[in-house]
């Protein structure tokens, strides 16, 4: 007994190794692995959060937790926080990692959020956690606030929660911050809006991977992710798929000036009643899409529009690169619908495979909607009614096509415009490739114009053409009355079809 005291006493020369083998003493009857005693011995910054459960770890972080601070809470087993654990430490800059070890660990609470993070917390979420709902919670399962930010990695999951109001797994409280690098959002349901994530006004989801998956919006709109109010959505990798919404936006919904812009990852398999089934944008919204896929969505009702993607309200739509194929739309536009004054920019991309039942395979524009095509490809899209028009691009209701550059080619339509239609509106022409579209019955194999519109064509041969279109129609060069043409800036008063 006298040689331990001496031991003791005799190492205040030595402060720092007294320290550790104190602290190797404690983990001996604790029992705590190496790396815990590493953790707490300083190496590195983290500290190992102490208690049983969830309850005693967030009284000692509530206690203890100091600014620059960064803490490690391990779970040991399932847990269950009644009220949920609002992680506010008076404007402290804290960060706290919260893991599952080796095994899953599934937390619960009432009816309540599970974390709400405020201004100064970071909160990781890292491997083997999941926060997992109910069936009748007035909450999203978390909840991020001005300033706080929420980091989600590989192994965990947010699922299985219907919520009342808000998001049924993450909202976005204007100027949180949330960053998706992994993981699992599925199976979370809001009546209203967002059925996986809501980014409110202000607020910013950066998404580097993971799935968002199965989430639903039954009575409105945005079944996987909901951009509102200015917030920001930049999506880098990962997927969206398999959701759905009733109005729009069975993927992705974007309005009243949010930014979605996409860099990568895939946004397929989603479905939205009547607009929209991968992505909605609408009451000045902006989209900007560089590179991903956006494939095989559907907007299902009779009367549908944009398949893969709808642009209303004054929104604005520009792709530079990335795809846009396989989408799946009834009244207009299978590939990208623009409607209301809606601008649709395409810099580069494809847009190809699309279907709709009636008018606009690729593209479908109305409602004094502009489409600006300078670079691209639209191909192999299809306008399936027998009398459907415009298998590549449909242009109505006084809305206007500039087309500059670019290739519409191998689209077909039933009726009528296996290229392009216009009915009604404004087409003006002056580069790019329309070739190698077909029809099966009608008119303007690759390009047909009617109604009250009007075609200004001004290419020189080296930078545009109208050619090798066919059909098998009753009439594949047609003459529609109550049509004004410009070629080179010349009055036509005998129209020419293709």
């Amino acid at each position: 007994m006298n040689t331990n005291f001496n031991l003791f006493k005799n190492n205040y020369k030595y402060p720092l190794l007294f320290a550790f083998l104190l602290i190797l003493f404690s983990a001996c009857l604790l029992g705590d692995d190496i790396e815990t005693l590493r953790k707490k011995a300083g190496y590195p910054d983290a500290v190992i959060v102490p208690g049983s459960n969830f309850n005693d770890k967030y009284d000692w972080l509530w206690n203890n937790a100091e600014d620059n601070g960064e803490y490690i809470l391990e779970l040991k087993s399932n847990d269950h926080i009644e009220y949920g654990w609002a992680m506010n430490y008076q404007g402290k800059n804290v960060t706290i990692t919260v893991t599952g070890g080796s095994s899953e660990r599934i937390i619960t609470s009432s009816n309540y959020a599970v974390f709400g993070v405020y201004d100064g917390v970071t909160l990781i979420l890292d491997n083997n956690i999941t926060l997992s709902g109910r069936s009748n919670n007035n909450h999203s399962l978390v909840y991020v606030y001005n300033g706080g930010t929420m980091i989600m990695d590989d192994g965990v999951k947010i699922i299985d929660n219907t919520s009342s109001s808000g998001s049924g797994g993450v909202y976005l409280h204007p100027g949180g911050t949330f960053i998706m690098n992994g993981g699992t959002i599925s199976n979370n349901t809001s009546p209203n809006a967002s059925g996986g994530v809501w980014v409110n006004e202000d607020g910013t989801f950066i998404m580097n991977g993971g799935t968002i998956s199965n989430n639903a919006s039954p009575n409105g709109i945005a079944g996987g992710v909901n951009v509102d109010n200015g917030g920001i959505f930049i999506m880098n990798g990962g997927s969206i798929t398999g959701n759905n919404a009733y109005y729009n936006g069975g993927g992705v919904s974007v309005s009243n000036n949010g930014i979605f812009e996409m860099n990568g990852g895939t946004i397929s398999g989603n479905t939205a009643i009547m607009e929209g089934g991968g992505v909605s944008i609408n009451n000045a919204g902006t989209f900007i899409m560089k590179s991903g896929t956006i494939s095989n969505n559907q907007a299902l009702y009779s009367v549908s529009y944009g398949g893969g993607v709808n642009v209303s309200g004054y929104s604005v739509f520009y792709m530079s690169g990335g795809s846009i194929n396989n989408n799946k739309s009834q009244q207009l536009g299978g590939g990208v619908r623009v409607d209301f004054h809606g601008i649709f920019e395409m810099n580069g991309g494809t847009i190809s495979g699309n279907t709709v039942f009636y008018d606009g395979g690729g593209v479908g524009v109305s409602g004094s909607g502009t489409f600006i095509m300078k670079n691209g490809i639209i191909s192999n899209n299809q306008a399936q009614y027998s009398y459907s028009d415009g298998g590549g691009v449909y242009i109505t209701g006084y809305s206007v096509f500039n087309m500059s550059g670019g290739n519409i080619n191998n689209n077909n339509s039933q009726r009528s415009g296996g290229g392009v239609h216009v009915w009604d509106g404004t087409f003006n022409l002056s580069g790019g490739s329309i070739k190698n579209n077909y029809i099966m019955n009608g008119v303007g194999c690759g390009l047909c114009i009617g109604g009250n519109s009007f075609l200004n064509i001004n290419f020189p041969a080296t930078t545009g053409s109208i050619s090798d279109n066919t059909g098998s129609g009753f009439l594949q060069a047609d003459v529609i009355p109550d049509t004004t043409f410009k070629i080179d800036g010349v009055d036509q008063t005998v129209p020419t079809y293709w």
